[in-house]
């Protein structure tokens, strides 16, 4: 009987242009540039496709198709149509079986672990609204939070942390 393996996951969130995607890229490349393989979900609210009409791919969804796929033998992209409400949690473990983190953009009422990331916004940070299962800030201002706080330009720290948290060695 194989035993699963399970992946850890953490996710970044905040308020719209904090900042969250240029934290998950410099830390995705300092994980990977210290050998580590990692996964990334950006979770959204609204509507989107990486398919286009006329290509093959949306004719087979066109078609009926409920699960589409393309590759090139060095890259591939799976489209699931009706998907449901797929947590990314509940995904990873199939999905990205070989990875060593999964980083999730987004998803801020999701049940993982979260690093809010605080920007200049006029809304309050996700800390003060409820959201729960925050265990790091990045943020550059002086606020007032027993959670550990990081620079957002300290990836290597977050990073650190991160790796801390997971026992993970980079």
């Amino acid at each position: 009987m194989a035993i699963k393996k399970t992946i850890p996951i953490i996710a970044i969130v905040g308020r719209s242009g904090c900042g969250k995607t240029t934290l998950i890229e410099k830390l995705t490349h300092y994980f990977s540039s210290h050998g580590l393989r990692i996964a990334v979900v950006k979770h959204l609210r609204h509507n989107f496709d990486i398919d286009y009409p006329g290509k093959d791919t949306f004719r087979f969804r066109q078609a009926g198709a409920r699960v589409t796929s393309i590759t090139n033998g060095e890259s591939l992209a799976i489209m699931v149509q009706d998907a449901g409400n797929i947590n990314p949690i509940e995904a990873a473990p199939a999905l990205f079986a070989d990875c060593d983190l999964t980083i999730i953009e987004g998803n801020k009422e999701g049940p993982h672990l979260k690093i809010e990331v605080i920007g200049k916004s006029t809304e309050a940070p996700l800390i003060y609204s409820g959201i729960e299962h925050i265990i790091a800030l990045a943020c550059d201002c002086d606020l007032k939070s027993a959670l550990p706080s990081f620079s957002r330009n300290d990836v290597e720290g977050i990073a650190h942390f991160i790796a801390r948290y997971f026992n993970l060695t980079i």
